[in-house]
């Protein structure tokens, strides 16, 4: 169910953002409520992210309170995820961290996209990393 949920956001993203929301807290709820597991991480992320970029929800400390819980789950289960990478990094971290640390991270995410075969996430990320870099 949090992979079906995971996956809708990042269709959401593109051709409905106003879902994202709805979609991102109800990943948080049933985590919360059936624990946490290695597809909450990804949802924990989007939802920070969202806290970050929505107008409406903007809360930027808690955000990254989030964030930080999500990677540290993301160390626990030993994930490699492009997405986590992109999503944490590309929207949260940047907010709260040095520029360069984060596009060294984002550029992670790419490299781990190009080696588990996930080339749009990588390329999400490559995207992310120059936007980044020229930022900082």
């Amino acid at each position: 169910v949090l992979r079906f949920y995971s996956i809708m956001v990042v269709v959401a993203f593109f051709s409905k953002p106003q879902m994202m929301p709805f979609l991102t807290s109800r990943i948080v709820q049933i985590s919360i409520a059936h624990g946490v597991c290695k597809h909450s991480v990804r949802g924990f992320v989007q939802y920070a992210a969202v806290l970050c970029s929505c107008k409406a929800m903007k809360d930027i400390p808690g955000a990254c309170r989030i964030g930080r819980m999500a990677m540290a789950f993301a160390k626990q289960f030993n994930l490699s995820d492009p997405h986590i990478y992109y999503g944490y990094f590309g929207f949260v971290a940047c907010h709260t961290e040095p520029l360069q640390a984060c596009a060294d991270m984002i550029r992670q995410g790419f490299i781990i996209g190009m080696q588990v075969g996930d080339i749009s996430t990588a390329f999400f990320n490559a995207i992310q990393h120059i936007r980044t870099a020229l930022i900082g």
